[in-house]
């Protein structure tokens, strides 16, 4: 049976508008352009969720508007698209209602967060333990940027990761430069998988997958700042087997989600 492929890092919404010419590969303002760049690419689903905020014609600091963008993308193509929350987590009391708004309202499958560029990190538990316990309480993922000096380091997670076991969550772009603690990170909690988007190289997504197994590795694009074509082409190329290739592309996503 043939592996359904998904993406788990896609951005989609008018913020990407905000950000400079040139940094974008194509468009994914709407459901209509990302649909169309995961059929070019042969992809069958995507986590999407919108892109950080940076200033221009779009004001969303608390990413009301992104997440209302994202929600109605769903609502246009539900076969395709999962959605996911982003809120900041300095915002405190108004991040936590978001995400709950996220929840109850628009229906989102997981929460994404950036600690490098919102400027926290993710052990701070009076911001961070608030919106896990809402995961914990409906089950559902957090995606996590990670990699950055000193804000999202990947041994940083530790201490969220085991406080909320039930909780999955990824790390992003395999931990960039500390990819070695990503994968210890992962090998140490079950909770924990590796993304695989951005410059990820093979060797880096082979030594997870020896190291943490391939169960625990995901594949993501960063798309639109990445054309997905070029990782997937890193995963299908990994001296690995069949099956390992199939859990990373999207049965491990697909199960975390329910869609198996």
């Amino acid at each position: 049976m043939r592996t359904t492929i998904i993406d788990a890092h896609a951005h989609l919404g008018p913020g990407l508008r905000n950000h400079g010419e040139g940094s974008c590969e194509f468009s994914a303002v709407t459901a209509r352009e990302l649909v169309a760049a995961l059929d070019r690419a042969g992809i069958d689903k995507a986590i999407i969720f919108a892109p950080l905020y940076e200033g221009g014609e779009f004001i969303d600091p608390d990413y009301r508007r992104g997440n209302l963008a994202i929600y109605e993308a769903v609502q246009q193509a539900p076969e395709r698209l999962i959605g996911y929350g982003r809120v900041c987590p300095n915002l405190q009391s108004d991040a936590v209602r978001e995400w709950r708004r996220c929840i109850d309202e628009y229906r989102m499958q997981g929460l994404m967060l950036h600690p490098d560029w919102e400027s926290f990190t993710p052990n701070n538990q009076r911001l961070m333990w608030p919106l896990a316990e809402l995961c914990a309480e409906h089950g559902l993922p957090i995606t996590f940027h990670s990699g950055y000096y000193p804000k999202c380091q990947p041994l940083l997670f530790l201490p969220l990761a085991e406080a909320f076991p039930k909780v999955p969550m990824f790390l992003k772009h395999l931990g960039y430069h500390y990819w070695r603690d990503a994968i210890i990170v992962a090998r140490h909690a079950d909770n924990v998988y590796l993304e695989t988007a951005g410059n990820t190289t093979s060797g880096e997504i082979m030594a997870a997958v020896r190291e943490a197994g391939a169960a625990k590795v995901v594949f993501g694009s960063d798309l639109p700042y990445i054309v997905p074509e070029v990782v997937m082409a890193k995963i299908r190329g990994l001296p690995a087997s069949d099956r390992d290739k199939s859990l990373i592309l999207g049965d491990t996503v697909a199960k975390i989600h329910g869609l198996m």
